[in-house]
């Protein structure tokens, strides 16, 4: 017997930290450092601008993974403004 897959369409949203989210996102009383936390109880998807991501060591991204759930994914999101070795860096 063969299975059958449904299509699934994932969530997400570019950052944690600004926009939207900022603004209608989280709750007024919500602590900035949990905003990852609630964030991936209600999407599975980030994508993390390259230039966000300059600066940010190997600890900082550990957190982020212990912040969040087994299925959340982090996505590195580049644009045609970034240097290749932006993106390499952010790597």
């Amino acid at each position: 017997m063969s299975e059958t897959h449904s299509p699934q369409l994932k969530l997400g949203t570019i950052g944690w930290e600004q926009g939207f989210e900022a603004d209608h996102f989280y709750p007024d009383d919500l602590p900035e450092d949990w905003r990852l936390t609630y964030l991936s109880n209600e999407l599975d998807r980030v994508a993390i601008p390259v230039l966000a991501l300059q600066g940010v060591d190997e600890e900082t991204v550990e957190e982020w993974e212990e912040d969040t759930h087994e299925q959340f994914r982090f996505y590195l999101w580049a644009t045609s403004s970034d240097t290749p070795s932006q993106v390499a860096e952010a790597l």
